[in-house]
């Protein structure tokens, strides 16, 4: 891949930044028969790869959306909205309420990603692109470092995972934040920056500067980076060893008429206990149809209840899981959608 010298910095020249999203998106077999959804903030990372796609000839939708939290909010959209249609770039804008009960961030995201899934499934759209580069990927793995994540957390993003029915796709995982400035630069477009990027109150911000203060933040990146591959390569082996449980009826059996799965308790006994939480979140995944993946800590009681043996009935996301009195169903797991309950009485 050929290289330019920026104030002594290797960087990624254009049609080498345009080439790694393309070989990228290739090798997940997503071709440009596919039509794409990009989130679009207006910073430089998401207006780079969908300036990218755009030049790749991807059929490509922007999706814009204003959270109603900051001041400058409305503006920076005005001035995406500009650069998307000098591009000839097909754009929707859509508008979050900014209300929130107690998380900020965690709520701006949910409601984030589910505007955006939304958009896709009015459009027709199965990928959705997220700009999210190394450099998000490194702190990522260190932001879920400090909060004691397990194999999940550590394994940061993934390449493309599904949710809702919708693929989310980042096709920038091999590219710098840095390679996302140089290209727009290149092709003299703006980008606006967000200012509570710089408000080390948010974690991931603090992360962000002190991995700044680092002489050798190039080297400690690629080698966190390859931390992550090699995590992801053990989390899609497992992953598979899953699948293939959720294949044998012996074990889970999927009831369609009352739309719920029925774990075979004894067999599920047998089972690694990372394993049997992972099967309870997948479970969880699919009734509920959720646009984020549960934590493995949610099921911890919901597993004691299980190894006690004894009949129990817990909630969980928008599910509730159940191991009744009942001789008949004893030694049977019920994950089944909350509103399932009102069809029982």
């Amino acid at each position: 891949m050929g290289n330019n010298k920026i104030n002594n910095k290797i960087v990624v020249k254009n049609d080498d930044f345009e080439k790694s999203i393309l070989d990228f998106l290739q090798n997940l077999d997503i071709n440009k028969n596919q039509r794409l959804a990009v989130a679009v903030s207006g910073g430089s990372d998401s207006l780079s790869l969908v300036i990218a796609l755009n030049n790749l000839k991807y059929d490509v939708l922007a999706i814009l959306v204003n959270h109603n939290l900051r001041k400058n909010a409305l503006n920076e959209i005005k001035q995406t909205s500009k650069t998307l249609e000098k591009f000839g770039i097909k754009y929707v804008i859509r508008q979050w309420d900014g209300k929130y009960k107690k998380n900020l961030e965690a709520e701006a995201r949910k409601n984030r990603y589910r505007l955006l899934i939304e958009t896709c499934k009015e459009n027709k759209i199965k990928f959705l692109c997220i700009g999210h580069h190394i450099d998000d990927q490194m702190e990522t793995f260190l932001l879920n470092l400090m909060r004691g994540s397990g194999l999940d957390g550590l394994c940061a993003m993934p390449k493309i995972m599904n949710a809702n029915d919708i693929n989310i796709v980042r096709p920038m995982l091999n590219l710098t934040k840095q390679d996302c400035r140089n290209y727009l630069k290149n092709i003299n477009i703006d980008w606006c920056e967000d200012e509570s990027n710089n408000d080390i109150k948010y974690k991931r911000n603090k992360i962000r500067y002190l991995l700044n203060q680092f002489e050798d933040k190039e080297i400690l990146t690629k080698r966190i980076v390859r931390s992550v591959d090699s995590l992801q390569e053990v989390r899609e082996f497992i992953d598979d060893y899953i699948e293939t449980i959720f294949n044998d009826k012996n074990i889970i059996f999927f009831n369609d008429k009352k739309n719920q799965f029925e774990i075979n308790k004894n067999e599920f006994l047998k089972l690694k206990k990372y394993i049997q939480k992972s099967i309870i979140v997948k479970c969880v995944a699919i009734i509920s149809k959720i646009e984020y993946k549960v934590s493995l800590y949610k099921t911890e009681n919901i597993l004691n209840d299980i190894l006690s043996n004894k009949p129990f009935k817990r909630t969980i996301e928008k599910c509730f899981v159940e191991s009744e009195k009942r001789k008949i169903s004893r030694n049977k797991i019920i994950i089944a959608y909350l509103d399932n309950t009102k069809n029982k009485q």
